[in-house]
């Protein structure tokens, strides 16, 4: 995490233990929505088969006004449970540096815990990022 930047995209390593409680959540984390509402399907159609019939572009972008809301909808519950994940598995991870620098002192137990708290920070404002990243590609 110390070698990211904004420049080098928006993606980020995790550390290890996070990654595998990240990915081992996946599963639940995804969007039950559906993208296609079943009030839209006969329009989609309809406009499908017109492109077909007489290529009008036009049809396409109705297609594409149709499925684009729930599919907002979709990818933006799939990105907010996902950074929710990941921040609180790095909340928890601020506890456990602390723990695992106690033998080594009290001034070594703060110091990892407040850099510690410095990745955490970061990654949140990455997310939050992210998520603001997300959002703009429906806009």
């Amino acid at each position: 995490i110390a070698a990211y930047t904004g420049d080098s995209g928006k993606a980020m390593l995790m550390y290890r233990p996070i990654h595998r409680a990240v990915s081992a959540a996946s599963p639940g984390a995804r969007s039950d929505v559906d993208v296609v509402p079943d009030g839209a399907i006969p329009a989609i159609a309809s406009a499908a088969q017109e492109f077909l019939a007489t290529g009008d572009d036009g049809q396409i972008d109705k297609i594409r006004a149709a499925i684009k809301p729930g599919m907002r909808q979709k990818a933006l519950a799939a990105t907010e449970k996902h950074a929710r994940k990941v921040e609180g598995e790095y909340d928890k991870e601020i506890n456990n540096v602390k723990a695992a620098n106690v033998d080594s002192g009290p001034d070594a137990a703060a110091q990892a815990t407040a850099k510690m708290q410095i990745i955490v920070n970061t990654v949140k404002r990455n997310l939050s990022e992210a998520r603001n990243y997300t959002r703009t590609l429906f806009s």
